[in-house]
């Protein structure tokens, strides 16, 4: 019996299968985490160039803005048109909390007084696997970015 035994420890069939087997959740963990802290950074972008197309746009019209101007700019923000047709921008726009705004500051740079025009955005994130995010128990996070543009209206 002793024998059998101490074949059977000195085999090592297997032993990369078993490896394999205790390792394999840890690496899918750890892939399933890197996507999702992407897809954030994916998100987070498609906010920031949809902010910067509206400050951009927003800069160049006349202050104070118009109803007008402020609803070209938010199609731009949300939409990436200028008259809300396409949908390219940032999702999750007609979500709950989904929020946007718009101020015009004005700042001292020296003797010369500058309007800014700032926008701010904060969206839900929507996780690809939102499964795994409510068994971590994460309710709804979101994204908040915002922009400033100087403004270069004569």
């Amino acid at each position: 019996m002793r024998k059998y035994l101490n074949r059977w420890w000195q085999d090592h069939r297997g032993n990369a299968a078993i490896e394999m087997a205790l390792i394999m959740p840890i690496l899918l963990t750890v892939l399933a985490g890197i996507t999702e802290l992407g897809y954030v950074f994916y998100q987070a972008s498609a906010l920031e160039r949809g902010l910067r197309a509206g400050a951009t746009y927003a800069a160049r019209a006349d202050l104070p803005l118009s109803a007008d101007a402020r609803t070209t700019t938010e199609n731009l923000v949300k939409t990436a048109s200028m008259d809300g047709t396409l949908a390219v921008s940032a999702s999750n726009w007609n979500e709950a909390g989904a929020e946007f705004d718009i101020t015009v500051i004005d700042r001292d740079v020296g003797s010369v007084t500058v309007s800014v025009i700032r926008l701010e955005a904060r969206v839900p994130f929507s996780p690809l696997a939102s499964s795994l995010w409510n068994m971590l128990g994460i309710e709804s996070e979101f994204i908040e970015v915002s922009h400033e543009q100087a403004s270069i209206a004569l």
